[in-house]
């Protein structure tokens, strides 16, 4: 049984992150400066006259003060290199899991281009943030300990977002992008099931070809392909799997968490040698992440 998929022009930038040689002599500092100004400019200006005003961290002082920046959450973690090593079958995870060490705080602070300071919450009540984002700090800067006690947080509104495109009038041209995540190949029974069954909707073997399966004209398996601690059996079964939709439908392949790639960043793109089979095909494409 066969499917007529519907065709759309797409430009394949799946390249865009890919590192040819690596260089760790890089910095970041001037795109996270430019982040940060940009994103200043979002924020509300304060209307409290007891309040004043801080543009950079340096220049804090004793008293009251707000003050923008960026995030940095700190804490102690511990990773073995040993385990993994010894005593396997060869499947571990191709990331080992870090744990937080016990008895050991986290720490935030507030960063700009000209410094940063050591944020303290009431107790209890020291928020979820992750490294990098940007907010708006309202607190007393302490001089004796050089830190912010935190009153009141404040992160900067949503971009102006284009309109979204009128819907379709016309049902029978729809077109349709499926963005699968988590499929965990080489785990559970239940998760090989459920790629079975997906395989089966989107190849043609299932279902009337006029419903939305034979409308979908491209797959993105964005991250996770491969299950936790399943590196060699999850990588067979994901090969087989990209294989069969790859003979039906063009497929990009973004490496995530569990699959087996480079815990730096960029991430690159799962190794051909790891896709013996589907990496031949010219619908299978290997990505980077952050994928464009």
């Amino acid at each position: 049984l066969s499917r007529l998929r519907r065709d759309v022009a797409a430009a394949a930038r799946s390249k865009a992150g890919a590192v040819d040689e690596e260089d760790y002599s890089r910095q970041y500092n001037s795109m996270y400066r430019a982040r940060l100004s940009g994103m200043r400019r979002r924020f509300r200006p304060g209307g409290d006259d007891d309040v004043r005003d801080v543009g950079r961290v340096i220049d804090l002082a004793e008293g009251d003060a707000a003050g923008g920046g960026a995030g940095q959450s700190s804490r102690v973690i511990g990773i073995s290199i040993v385990e993994p090593c010894v005593g396997g079958d060869g499947g571990s995870d191709a990331h080992p899991p870090l744990r937080a060490e016990t008895g050991a705080p986290s720490s935030i602070f507030l960063e700009d281009d000209s410094g940063r300071v050591q944020l303290e919450f009431p107790l209890g009540d020291e928020p979820l943030l992750v490294t990098g984002v940007v907010l708006r700090v309202r607190g007393r800067f302490v001089a004796g300990t050089g830190t912010l006690q935190v009153s009141q947080l404040e992160y900067p509104p949503v971009a102006p977002q284009p309109p979204l495109s009128p819907p379709m009038s016309d049902d029978a041209g729809k077109r349709y992008l499926m963005i699968i995540s988590g499929l965990g190949c080489g785990g559970d029974t239940s998760s090989s099931l459920a790629a079975g069954l997906l395989e089966d909707y989107l190849c043609g073997h299932v279902g009337d070809p006029a419903e939305e399966g034979g409308r979908v004209v491209h797959v993105i398996v964005a991250g996770n392909g491969v299950a936790a601690g399943r590196a060699a059996e999850g990588g067979a079964e994901l090969d087989a799997f990209l294989s069969a939709l790859g003979a039906s439908v063009t497929v990009d392949v973004v490496p995530g968490e569990h699959d087996p790639s480079n815990a730096n960043w960029p991430v690159q793109p799962i190794h051909p040698c790891l896709l013996p089979v589907s990496g031949t095909y010219g619908t299978v494409r290997r990505c980077t992440n952050p994928y464009v």
